[in-house]
């Protein structure tokens, strides 16, 4: 039986990025540096470690949960969510095992078809793919999503005006 000690770093290691060995999740805890580290047993003397991230953009209910966030944050000014790039992670390799089974992932700042991650190991490591890109249809509602926040604000600032201006 190996098992295979995965430690994922970087600044975008804690941002909804999944990781599986042989089409199986590993559970990650994050130990007192930030990192995520877990551990995967299997029988085989190969693995398959996919690393990818999607952004959670779409949907009718997605829309109008982000326009109201967009008010009651005051216009966005206290916006807790972060800020989109529209960037999507593909990192997928095959590793030969061996008795010492260490596996380091270290992500990248996000660049558009840039290196997603760099893999520090002693390990015998293939990679498949490996890059950041540009999910142009998140890019496009996103920007819808702009322009929908931008009428809103205009609207509540023009009815606002116009309810102050009926008082006088």
């Amino acid at each position: 039986m190996n098992e295979v000690a995965v430690k994922l770093t970087g600044q975008q290691a804690l941002d909804g990025v999944m990781v599986q060995i042989d089409n199986q999740p590993i559970a990650f805890k994050k130990n007192k540096f930030g990192s995520l580290v877990g551990k995967y047993r299997t029988s085989n003397n190969k693995i398959k470690i996919r690393v990818f991230r999607f952004i959670d953009v779409g949907g009718f209910a997605w829309f109008i949960t982000q326009l109201f966030f967009f008010l009651i944050s005051i216009f966005g000014i206290f916006d807790i969510h972060q800020r989109e790039k529209c960037l999507i992670i593909d990192y997928e390799a095959e590793v030969d095992l061996k008795a010492d089974n260490q596996l380091t992932l270290q992500l990248n700042f996000p660049k558009e078809d840039g290196n997603a991650i760099n893999t520090q190991t002693d390990l015998f490591c293939r990679e498949i793919s490996n890059k950041y890109y540009l999910d142009s249809q998140a890019k496009r509602v996103l920007g819808r999503l702009k322009v929908a926040k931008i009428f809103l604000a205009l609207a509540i600032v023009v009815t606002t005006a116009a309810m102050l201006l009926m008082k006088i």
